[in-house]
């Protein structure tokens, strides 16, 4: 359906606009942009309401207005075009993308890329990790306007003519003319860029803004301690698995083998009670030429693949960089990101249940029995030897006896207990990490939504201040004082009036 693939190019598009910090910013400062943004949020809904377009049965419209509103802290008018047509919606989309491409200098496929998208995936784009992005958008802004007002003046001066010297007609000596100084345009451009140079800075870009519904002292510490427990079990995990490899358990149990031909199988066949029947096959073999000797994977019997141990060093990366590493701002210490936290426990519970597949009773005899010729043979079209007994390979009278054989020594290996006792000291430390992380996200500060409204009401009073001329204090108790140090805005001023 056509309608929901372009419903779809523009959520993706929307997203990657939000969920980019340079980009995002530019929203801000930029009203042209904003505008087309919000083109396209009413095409959006458009497609909703009048096309019955969605994006895997979900519809995104209120989540990006709402985005829209928090980092502009505007709350602007988002309704359907009347009369629209599929081709028009298509045609503006094609021209916003061109327009990203073309002024901020990004790859379309960077700004088109399809992610996963959910309505909390798209909350969470309205806060800035990159404080400077909007200071950066700010300036390649002015930029911008001041290279089209000397371009714009370049015109004009061409037009007029050539300056003939003092007492000619055209430009006096110094370049500047008479009505410089009372041409309303450049006076109009000046004083807009000094106003957006001296626009306030929002809290949410301030560190001090705590937005939090509590700053508990204990987080810190318990931060450690989890990543302590994390990167212990992640390690346990990995060398259990370290182990595993290197630690093979050989067999001495005499095991006679069919190699099914054409697949390479193997399958058990018994311990050689029968083997006049086979001599003359070439497909019949001990497992070994030199001996008789079997390996046995604890792991592999179990069906666990190598890449779940691999998986398991993941938790202590992620958490030991997010709990352990040293924070841009303080405020950073008594909060958690959500997505290391929730892979890390997927991870850990995944990792560590999964080990419980080798301590059941019977996985040693499954995995036997799994690899041996059932009681009632095996169908083998391929293998002209087989042709006295209608091609059904049968097992040996002894193949009972050898599986117990073979199950009986791994039990009594040393190698299986150390194996064994590792695998639960794993499992068990496993499974107390992810709890501890989940406790960790239990016990972490909440987003104070009370508090991020305050603050964005006080930075609209201060911005409309601002455009009329006058100055506004925001509250200070929205600021932390412990997070002083960490005021890079402070510190910039302080820095100016040194200089001065």
């Amino acid at each position: 359906m056509k309608e929901n693939k372009l419903y779809s190019h523009i959520v993706y598009t929307l997203y990657n606009i939000f969920n980019d910090d340079n980009i995002k910013a530019q929203v801000i400062v930029n009203p042209d942009f904003k505008k087309l943004v919000i083109q396209q949020i009413c095409n959006l809904l458009t497609l909703e309401k009048e096309f019955n377009a969605n994006l895997n049965d979900n519809k995104f419209t209120l989540s990006f207005a709402q985005v829209l509103a928090d980092i502009t802290n505007e709350s602007e008018i988002i309704e359907k075009v009347d009369s629209a047509t599929f081709n028009m919606l298509d045609e503006e989309y094609v021209a916003f993308v061109q327009y990203i491409v073309s002024n901020f200098a990004v790859e379309k496929n960077y700004i088109t890329r399809e992610n996963i998208i959910t309505s909390e995936l798209i909350d969470a784009t309205a806060d800035f990790t990159d404080e400077k992005a909007i200071d950066n958008a700010r300036e390649k802004l002015n930029k911008v306007n001041e290279d089209e007002a000397a371009e714009s003046q370049f015109e004009v001066g061409q037009r007029r003519g050539p300056a003939t010297g003092i007492g000619g007609i055209g430009v006096p000596m110094g370049g500047i003319g008479p009505g410089e100084f009372s041409n309303p345009n450049k006076f109009d451009m000046s004083q807009m860029m000094q106003q957006m140079a001296n626009m306030p800075i929002h809290p949410r870009l301030d560190p001090r803004f705590y937005f939090y519904t509590l700053k508990p002292k204990y987080m810190p510490i318990l931060k450690k301690i989890v990543a302590g427990f994390v990167i212990l079990a992640s390690a346990l995990l990995v060398l259990l698995w370290f182990l595993n490899s290197y630690l093979n358990i050989h067999l001495e149990t005499k095991v006679i083998i069919y190699t099914i031909p054409g697949t390479g199988l193997p399958l058990i066949i018994g311990g050689g009670a029968d083997s006049a029947l086979h001599n003359t096959n070439n497909n019949f073999s001990e497992v070994f030429s030199f001996g008789s000797r079997y390996k046995f994977l604890l792991m592999q019997s179990a069906g666990l693949q190598t890449f779940s141990g691999i998986l398991s060093i993941l938790p202590g990366i992620f958490l030991g960089y997010e709990l352990l590493g040293k924070k841009r701002f303080k405020r950073d210490n008594y909060v958690v990101r959500f997505w290391p936290v929730v892979l890390s426990i997927v991870i850990l519970l995944y990792s560590s249940l999964s080990l419980i597949q080798v301590l059941l009773p019977n996985v040693v005899e499954k995995y036997f029995n799994s690899r041996s010729v059932p009681n009632g043979g095996f169908l083998i079209q391929n293998d002209p030897q087989l042709a006295i007994t209608g091609y059904l390979l049968l097992p040996d009278s002894d193949l009972a006896m050898t599986i117990n054989s073979l199950v009986s020594e791994v039990y009594n290996s040393t190698t299986y207990q150390v194996l064994r006792i590792f695998t639960i000291i794993s499992m068990i430390a496993g499974l107390i990490a992810g709890i501890m992380v989940i406790i960790l996200a239990v016990l972490a500060p909440k987003t104070d939504r009370n508090k991020l409204i305050r603050a964005n009401t006080e930075y609209q009073k201060a911005l409309t201040a601002m455009m009329n001329g006058q100055k506004y204090e925001m509250d200070p108790t929205l600021f932390d004082d412990e997070f002083k140090d960490d005021n890079v805005f402070e510190k910039d001023d302080s820095n100016r009036s040194k200089d001065k």
